[in-house]
């Protein structure tokens, strides 16, 4: 379900993905009436926080932190 919502699985269970605040409580809600046991967290992580994160190697989805350039072809 979380893959709807354009979040990757990255491990068993633990997905990552880029939202608005008011699209997390919207997806909190929709997980509130769908999870029955266990638990689920959301955690806010702000652009400056995620442009400090360090990554080693290539992840198997999307890299947390977008590119520090744009690549311009020129035709």
């Amino acid at each position: 379900m979380l893959q709807a919502w354009g979040f990757v699985r990255v491990q068993r269970s633990l997905y990552v993905g880029r939202i608005q605040r008011g699209r997390a409580a919207d997806l909190a809600a929709v997980l509130a009436r769908r999870v029955k046991t266990g638990h689920v967290a959301l955690i806010p992580v702000t652009e400056e926080l995620l442009l400090r994160a360090l990554e080693v190697g290539t992840p198997p989805y999307a890299p947390l932190k977008p590119p520090r350039y744009v690549q311009t072809l020129l035709v």
